[in-house]
């Protein structure tokens, strides 16, 4: 039996941390991870390596960043390339990146099984009538890239890994070929594995939230990222700011990075590595996002999160009370931040009892 993990991203990396390392201890020379290189700078990828205790990749593609169309072509000949050298009968994929689908598409096309990890969430929008959530779709979900992928790579996929009821009830609903299991979320393995250590760690700050923000709809639309950012730099709460590349590159280029940095009351820092930034979780208020693998963490570290997004695929966080869904709506994001009330779960276990990495080992190798 021959294995290859296929990533490409932040989230990726952090999310394999222990399945990666296991499946290297049980399988040795039949295992192989690759990395597709889409994050190529320091603080979206090495770092995580290096903190987390990773066997380095393989193989690191270095497909780096690009458009859509050349992104995904260099992921299938990359792949189509190494799964002729080690000729695995398993190609494991996680999330819904780019580098998810250009993998999962090739390992199909080249007859290997595919086992997707974190199968079944599914966009919807979310609509508040009295405080209570309701959740639609519209054509426009197909038109998200990550629920795109998503939906593509489930479709295709031959083992589906689901991290939440709803996401098990979702595959159940679309009938689809692959066997369908509800194993838990990897990332959780990953939180309570590391959990002891960070909160050893000291902290400088208190009575802050916490922001993160790197969406194409909230970067790439210039009223989105303007109405955000006025909300944050308005409400003269304090705000730690990692702050992304792209998030960067376009408030530089729309003249409002200057606004941002120049706001007192706003820190803008480089990315952190997965142990700073969980341990600037542990000690916020509340963290606003954009971000699914942030809005998840939030829940498991029982923190209030405010979702920057007019829609989620983590319906269960938000029915159970723990994410509340604000999109770049200005009076909203600034009514969060002035609002000290702490959010109250109705609903724990939503991504299962931390052993998602064996159970998903064991089915694989049975």
């Amino acid at each position: 039996m021959k294995i290859a993990l296929a990533i490409g991203t932040r989230p990726e990396v952090i999310k394999i941390a222990i399945l990666a390392n296991k499946l290297r201890s049980k399988l040795g020379g039949d295992f192989e991870l690759w990395d597709s290189g889409q994050h190529y700078d320091y603080n979206l990828d090495e770092i995580f390596y290096e903190e987390m205790h990773i066997t380095p990749p393989d193989v690191n593609f270095n497909i780096m960043s690009d458009c859509t169309s050349v992104q995904i072509g260099k992921m299938m000949a990359c792949m189509e390339h190494h799964i002729e050298r080690f000729k695995p009968n398993i190609v494991i994929v996680a999330g819904d990146t780019n580098s998810t689908y250009g993998a999962a598409y090739m390992a199909k096309r080249c007859n290997c099984k595919l086992d997707h990890i974190e199968a079944g969430p599914r966009e919807y929008f979310v609509h508040y009538t009295n405080g209570h959530p309701t959740f639609f779709k519209t054509k426009a979900m197909l038109n998200m890239a990550e629920n795109l992928n998503r939906i593509l790579i489930d479709n295709m996929s031959d083992y589906l890994f689901a991290p939440t009821p709803m996401s098990h009830d979702n595959l159940l609903h679309e009938r689809l070929f692959g066997d369908k299991i509800l194993s838990g979320d990897i990332q959780f393995d990953v939180l309570l594995k590391w959990l002891p250590s960070i909160k050893n760690m000291p902290f400088p700050r208190k009575d802050f939230n916490l922001l993160t923000l790197h969406r194409a709809e909230n970067t790439d639309f210039k009223i989105n990222l303007v109405r955000i950012m006025n909300a944050f730099i308005e409400s003269d709460e304090d705000i730690i700011f990692p702050m992304h590349p792209r998030t960067k590159a376009k408030l530089e280029s729309i003249g409002k990075y200057r606004d941002v940095i120049n706001a007192p009351h706003i820190t803008v820092c480089e990315p952190m590595g997965f142990l700073d930034f969980t341990n600037a979780l542990l000690h916020c208020k509340k963290v606003f996002t954009d971000s699914g693998g942030v809005q998840k963490e939030a829940y498991l570290l029982n923190k209030p999160c405010v979702t920057l997004r007019e829609s989620t695929g983590w319906t269960d966080i938000v029915l159970s009370g723990d994410n509340r869904i604000v999109g770049s709506n200005k009076k909203h994001i600034m009514d969060e931040l002035k609002n000290t009330t702490k959010f109250i779960s109705k609903n724990k276990g939503i991504y299962g009892d931390g052993k998602a990495t064996d159970r998903i080992i064991n089915y694989l190798l049975k």
